[in-house]
């Protein structure tokens, strides 16, 4: 194998991700690789690439969405209904 090129598992270390993940997207044709035979290897170039295409930037004309309010919670006295048990239906008198 040449040195230059790359398994999953050494692109997963690099990554930081799993063989697994590597392999799965690789086959989907979400990352570029080279198909030796039955093997994917891949280019250092290609780990760039990968980095470069999921880097989130940050948008500076978008503000943080706004956080949600929590209710307050209910005093126990107020709010609470005591459900009645009923009689079951063959036990009724009609």
């Amino acid at each position: 194998m040449s040195p230059d090129l790359l398994t999953d598992a050494d692109v997963a270390q690099r990554l930081g991700v799993g063989e697994r993940w590597v392999a799965e997207e690789a086959k989907a044709g979400r990352i570029p690789y080279i198909k030796l035979g039955r093997t994917r290897r891949y280019k250092p170039e290609h780990v760039e690439q990968i980095l470069a295409d999921r880097e989130q930037k940050p948008r500076a004309d978008e503000s943080p969405p706004p956080k949600k309010r929590r209710k307050p919670p209910v005093p126990p006295d107020k709010g609470v209904v005591q459900l009645q048990r009923k009689t079951p239906r063959k036990l009724r008198s009609s």
